[in-house]
């Protein structure tokens, strides 16, 4: 292992993953949904460990009035993040080769709004997380929010023995890093197959296990076998970043402030009972057993009234982001699947499925008005929860966005032709980015340069690559089988897909 690389891995570059959290709409959300006023207007973002930068790519191109700089300290990383900007003609990014310790001690950083790390606090050092601390505390303007995603204790506390297991193997088998894997997971699954106590007695490590079988290596390699790692009690990362001057606002995950579908009464009323905010969260945990948090601080806690909080809220948009078909009437909780209210939730699904609209606009339908604003925030956070419902940008700018989003989605469905490596497609309308599947990509590109034979388009791309379609995880061998499956799924894609595509500008 090199000095550079701090006992991170290396050998593999990090999965090519868009996180919603990271956008900086989401995190205003989750502070305006906390009651507290977040930076608006035209912003600095700072990423801290970009990985392969798609995130920031994404952000950058879909919000042109968030100037983006994203570090890594893998030259790999920036390499390749600043060939998709340059491709996405992407210009509103700064992407830097740097540790932590050189941007701590760069004079001409300047200040932010957000900073921003996801994956990143459980995975370093203490020295570097010290130094990311002294980052926030110089870094982060007045006003401004952070946001810190870590694994949790007690919800990693019966897996942390399985990790354990992994990096020890691989140290002791040594060579190529996918081969170490792999005798890592071999042995977890004799040791589970013989019985060993370490399974039966801590029963959720066989679903990990199982779960972890189906990952990507290249996430199994970065999860599992840095050198440094470390989960936390919320209540001692709280502390941490209090050090630097900065508050608790609360989850971004806005499904887990929607206590009715976390919680049983009992377990609300012993919450409620505990009148430090802190150690209320910690009990929390207990209560879920939450394998990993995702905190939003501030710099400068400032409450909005409840007039100006529903204001804010009135004006704010949404959209849907799925077909309305594919929102599932039930959700998966802590306390169980639990059954959406048909009365609430098939009108909001319905009107957010015509185009985005206000809260305002919401609650003056027809068919929402007798609903009331608590039932119908509570609504609108679940969805997004399960991902459904996404929150949208303003309409005024749509259209500047949409030159950034057309140039960077161009240049995923160029790619296309060549692997299916970036699964995400860029929207005007909420700032981020959805899923597209690479045939659903190629049958965008074959509708771009109006292809007359759709499925030859995709399977050409296939054939000149010597690749072939996945059917249930094994490969499909002849021609014939393959050209089926593209039929099959270009029927999801035009019934589906491209409504919702539509509906978030991306075509």
């Amino acid at each position: 292992m090199t000095e550079w690389s701090d006992g991170y891995v290396t050998e593999v570059g990090y999965t090519h993953g868009f996180y919603r959290e990271l956008v900086p709409l989401s995190l205003q959300l989750a502070a305006l949904n906390a009651g507290v006023k977040p930076p608006t207007g035209r912003l600095r973002y700072l990423e801290l460990g970009c990985g392969q930068g798609l995130s920031a790519n994404i952000i950058a191109a879909a919000n042109p009035d968030v100037a983006v700089t994203a570090i890594d300290f893998n030259p790999a990383h920036i390499v390749g993040a600043r060939d998709l900007a340059r491709l996405a003609r992407n210009e509103r990014i700064d992407l830097r080769e740097a540790s932590f310790a050189d941007l701590a001690a760069d004079p001409g950083l300047g200040d932010f709004d957000i900073i921003a790390l996801h994956g990143i606090y459980s995975w370093v050092s203490s020295e570097n997380r010290a130094l990311i601390r002294d980052i926030a505390r110089r870094r982060l303007k007045t006003g401004g929010l952070l946001y810190v995603s870590y694994n949790a204790l007690p919800g990693w506390a019966a897996a942390a023995p399985l990790r354990r297991l992994f990096t020890e193997t691989a140290a002791l088998k040594g060579g190529p890093l996918f081969e170490r894997i792999d005798a890592s997971l071999d042995l977890a699954k004799r040791l589970q197959a013989v019985e060993a106590r370490y399974f039966s007695q801590a029963p959720t490590v066989g679903g990990r296990l199982e779960g972890l079988a189906k990952q990507q290596k290249a996430y199994i390699a970065h999860e599992y076998l840095n050198a440094e790692w470390a989960p936390f009690y919320c209540t001692d990362v709280r502390r941490d970043f209090e050090g630097a001057k900065l508050s608790y606002v609360g989850q971004v995950q806005l499904s887990d402030q929607v206590d009715a579908i976390n919680f049983t009464a009992e377990q609300r009323t012993l919450l409620a009972e505990i009148k430090d905010a802190a150690f209320r969260d910690l009990v929390a945990d207990m209560i879920l057993n939450r394998p990993f948090r995702r905190d939003l601080f501030v710099r400068g806690r400032l409450a909005l009234d409840p007039a100006q909080l529903f204001e804010a809220w009135a004006a704010q948009r949404f959209v849907l982001a799925t077909a309305p078909q594919s929102v599932s009437r039930s959700i998966t909780t802590p306390l169980g699947t639990v059954g959406l209210q048909e009365a609430i939730y098939d009108p909001l699904i319905e009107a957010l499925a015509e185009r985005p609209k206000t809260v305002r606009e919401l609650m003056s339908a027809r068919a929402l008005a007798t609903i009331g604003w608590p039932r119908l925030n509570q609504a609108l956070l679940v969805l997004i929860g399960q991902g459904a419902v996404n929150p949208a940008l303003p309409q005024e700018g749509e259209e500047a966005r949409a030159v950034g989003t057309a140039h960077f989605n161009d240049a995923v469905l160029n790619a296309a032709r060549h692997n299916g490596q970036l699964s995400f497609l860029a929207s005007p309308v909420t700032g981020g980015a959805i899923a597209v599947d690479r045939i659903s990509q190629l049958a965008l590109l074959a509708r771009r340069e109006k292809a007359e034979a759709v499925v030859d388009f995709i399977w050409s791309a296939f054939a000149a690559q010597g690749q072939r379609l996945l059917k249930d995880g094994e490969p499909l061998q002849d021609e014939a089988s393959n050209r089926a499956e593209i039929e099959a799924r270009l029927s999801a894609f035009h019934n589906t897909l491209m409504p919702t595509l539509a509906r978030l500008r991306i075509i």
